[in-house]
């Protein structure tokens, strides 16, 4: 998707196992994008030099309920490793984080900036939920039946099934819904990435995932560009909520990253209970991602 993208000029792949044929063959799309692919310690370091984003993610991104501790055990190395490579390689590209989970692998990334480099830019460094405003969007739509593309759902918190909490009360354009239409839609997009798990028999969800990404890394580069009022949510570095030090929500994106952390609306009841319920979890989360950072 990046290599049909005009805001690219190059797409660098990097992986443990060889993407040299997947070069190969995306070049043949004829587009300007050129893909370059890269192996190895010294690999990663070209792939990284000179990049202005970069999208961290691994192939064990999501486990079945039951195993919900796994993906931290499996990524956590992965994502500080990625993080110390890019603290030393390209400190000022926006470091986009997808490796789950999420809501501990921001806290791992930061901490590993700090340590490498003594400092941390939290504007430059986010957390991947577009997944999450793009599946509200589409459970909305398909109640109201309206096209998704005119829905546009705020989803705060984090990036884990019990700390995703869709603002359905805050819908534009503002729609109808029964509170037993709340209640499904929150449950259908907090469960969508273990519905999609068990759906594809095991695999991870990935197109959806990936248009997901295509869509955050093109704003990013359309407000490195100097485009205004380019607005996402991410899971970020803020101070939105007392004693959590990390949480999505809505932000405006500019030049440097993130250029401001806009303000929580008014939560209905229902949304506040989901918060509340979200910050233990997150706290938790955090904790771990910095203490294993830490260690």
């Amino acid at each position: 998707m990046v290599k049909q993208s005009q805001w690219f000029e190059e797409a660098a792949l990097y992986d443990q196992a060889s993407c040299k044929g997947l070069a190969v063959e995306l070049n043949h799309i004829d587009t300007p994008c050129l893909v370059t692919s890269y192996e190895g310690e010294e690999g990663l370091k070209q792939a990284l030099k000179g990049s202005n984003v970069v999208v961290n993610m691994t192939r064990s991104t999501l486990k079945p309920i039951t195993d919900k501790d796994d993906p931290f055990a499996d990524n956590a190395s992965t994502a500080e490793q990625m993080a110390k490579f890019c603290a030393q390689h390209c400190p000022q590209a926006f470091h986009l984080v997808v490796t789950n989970p999420v809501n501990s692998m921001v806290p791992v990334t930061c901490e590993t900036y700090k340590k490498v480099n003594g400092c941390v830019d939290p504007a430059r460094i986010m957390g991947f939920t577009t997944i999450n405003l793009l599946r509200a969007s589409t459970f909305v739509a398909d109640i109201t039946q309206t096209s998704p593309d005119t829905i546009k759902v705020p989803v705060i918190g984090g990036h884990s099934e019990n700390t995703i909490v869709p603002l359905l009360s805050k819908a534009e354009p503002c729609v109808s819904l029964t509170t037993e239409e709340k209640v499904r839609i929150t449950r259908a997009v907090q469960s969508a990435g273990q519905e999609a798990f068990r759906a594809l028999e095991g695999k991870t969800a990935g197109l959806s995932v990936a248009f997901g990404i295509t869509r955050m890394v093109e704003n990013l580069a359309k407000a490195v560009f100097g485009e205004q009022g380019i607005t996402e949510c991410a899971y970020v570095m803020s101070n939105l909520i007392p004693d959590l030090r990390y949480f999505a929500s809505p932000v405006v994106l500019g030049p440097t990253g993130v250029q401001k952390i806009l303000p929580l609306p008014e939560l209905t009841n229902y949304e506040s209970c989901l918060l509340q319920t979200a910050i233990e979890t997150l706290k938790k989360d955090i904790e771990k991602g910095e203490k294993y950072a830490l260690s």
